[in-house]
C-alpha cells in the first residue's frame, strides 16, 4: 500500500491556552495522563522521550477494562509549534491497522478572550475508513478533553472545532473523486 492508497484525517480546535502550554500537554506524560484519550478512557501509562528519535508509549484502559497500546517515534520536534511522529497500535486487532503518521501544528494569537492556540492535528495512514473514523472519534473527544486541561473554562470555551477527511486516489482513480467533508463538533 502506497501513501497514495490511504487516509488522512484532519482535526482541529482553538484553545484558549497559550501554545507553550498546549505543547507540553503533547510531550509531558503527567499531562498527557490528564487529557489523552476517548471519553470514557484512561491513561494508564505514559513513557514521553520527547526529542528526534525518541520513543513514546501509552496504555489508556477502556471503561470495559480493555487495555489499548500506541507507541511509535519522534520524527520531528519543533516546541512549542509542530510535532511529527509515527503512530502504531500494539496487539492483534488495533495492531493490524500498521503504522501511521501524526502532525500536530500549533499556533497561537490573539484572540477576542486572549491568547488562543489553533491545534491542527492530521493523521495520516488509514487503510480504509472505518479505522480513519474511529481515530476521529477518539481524536475529536481527546482535543475536547485537552481543552478542558490547559482552559479552566473548558470544552466551551472552543472557538471553532473542525474535522475534515481527505481520501487519497490511487493512480487508476479507484476510490473516485477526492472527498473533503467538513463538520463542527463541540
Amino acid at each position: 500500500m502506497t501513501a497514495r492508497d490511504t487516509l488522512d484525517l484532519t482535526v482541529s480546535r482553538t484553545i484558549r491556552a497559550p501554545r507553550q502550554k498546549v505543547f507540553d500537554a503533547f510531550v509531558k506524560p503527567e499531562l498527557l495522563k490528564q487529557w489523552f484519550g476517548p471519553r470514557g478512557f484512561t491513561v494508564t501509562d505514559a513513557v514521553i522521550d520527547p526529542r528526534v528519535d525518541g520513543r513514546y508509549r501509552f496504555s489508556v484502559r477502556a471503561k470495559t477494562g480493555e487495555v489499548h497500546t500506541v507507541g511509535g517515534v519522534y520524527r520531528e520536534i519543533a516546541a512549542p509549534e509542530r510535532l511529527v511522529f509515527t503512530w502504531k497500535w500494539e496487539g492483534e486487532q488495533m495492531g493490524a491497522m500498521g503504522e501511521s503518521l501524526v502532525t500536530v501544528s500549533l499556533e497561537e494569537r490573539r484572540g477576542e478572550q486572549g491568547v488562543e492556540t489553533e491545534v491542527r492535528l492530521l493523521h495520516s495512514g488509514f487503510p480504509a475508513p472505518e479505522a480513519r473514523d474511529r481515530h476521529n472519534e477518539g481524536w475529536g473527544s481527546s482535543l475536547n478533553h485537552l481543552m478542558d486541561v490547559v482552559d479552566p473554562r473548558g470544552t466551551a470555551a472552543t472557538v471553532n472545532s473542525v474535522r475534515r477527511f481527505a481520501q487519497h486516489l490511487r493512480p487508476d482513480g479507484a476510490h473516485g473523486a477526492r472527498r473533503e467533508g467538513r463538520g463542527v463538533c463541540l
